[in-house]
């Protein structure tokens, strides 16, 4: 029952991050369009600093930021399968 609990914990533990990844996915995705369409001059933040930036470096470092997070989200796919696989094993153990 122990071990069921801490399972059922990882697994919502994963949830939340995956929500928050594809949270993040969103805005990425949604900025990454804005982006695009947009010809004004652009400035980031490094640190307190805030600077020019060029857009299509800016766009090339935001979908390194999207493709990281799809990575991401993958990993806790396949660890979110893993946790099921193992409750699912552990009831079929107690029948």
């Amino acid at each position: 029952m122990e071990n069921e609990n801490a399972l059922r914990f990882k697994l919502l533990q994963i949830e939340a991050q995956i929500n928050a990844i594809d949270a993040e996915k969103r805005q990425l995705e949604e900025l990454i369009k804005k982006l695009e369409n947009y010809n004004g001059p652009l400035y980031k933040m490094i640190g307190r600093l805030m600077i020019e930036s060029n857009k299509e470096e800016t766009i090339k470092e935001l979908q390194e930021d999207l493709e990281f997070l799809e990575t991401r989200r993958k990993i806790l796919e396949n660890q979110k399968t893993k946790i099921e696989n193992m409750m699912k094993n552990e009831n079929s153990n107690k029948s």
